[in-house]
């Protein structure tokens, strides 16, 4: 039996053409999208920048992790500290905020992947609004109710603001040394 390449190569070249086709049309898209997606992101933090600080209108990045927040009139509202804890199903990245007085403003979930229906709830009204107001850590079980059938997700979150109240004590320790 003998094979005739070009029945090898007339087929191998079309599928190389519409491939190349098609990655050249995927990056082309990414070019044009990519600005607009990042816009859009930039947006959503911000929304939940103001979520967790609500007195805050403008931010100012500290790091990677803390963004200083003011109010209308230039006055400082707050701090926001963004913690990532291992969650049920992989990383929850958890944001707080912090008012001028160090007590907890708001938390919010920038990004979580729980089972949806049990983890997924931590990212709900009902269950955030619990840290409000602390300025000292807290305990699940105690100061925090869990979610049923959720701990691991509900410590998580927990753990993360409790870090976060860490975060924020040290951060007003070194402005008191300065």
């Amino acid at each position: 039996m003998r094979i005739d390449i070009r029945e090898i190569t007339k087929p191998a070249l079309r599928l190389f053409i519409v491939c190349f086709i098609v990655t050249a049309l995927l990056a082309a898209t990414y070019t044009l999208t990519a600005e607009k997606i990042k816009e859009r992101a930039e947006i959503g933090l911000n929304d939940t920048r103001r979520e967790v600080l609500p007195e805050a209108e403008t931010f100012e990045v500290v790091n990677d992790s803390t963004v200083f927040g003011r109010t209308s009139d230039g006055r400082a509202a707050g701090y926001i500290i963004t913690v990532v804890k291992k969650g049920y199903g992989g990383d929850m990245e958890v944001m707080v905020g912090f008012t001028s007085d160090g007590s907890v403003s708001g938390v919010g979930i920038l990004k979580q992947s729980e089972t949806p229906g049990m983890g997924a709830k931590t990212d709900t009204s009902d269950f955030l609004s619990q840290y409000k107001g602390l300025n000292k850590k807290a305990s699940l079980g105690e100061e925090i109710d869990g979610i049923t059938g959720a701990t691991i997700s509900s410590r998580a979150v927990t753990d993360a603001v409790n870090e976060a109240i860490e975060s924020h004590d040290d951060l007003k320790k070194g402005e008191e040394n300065e």
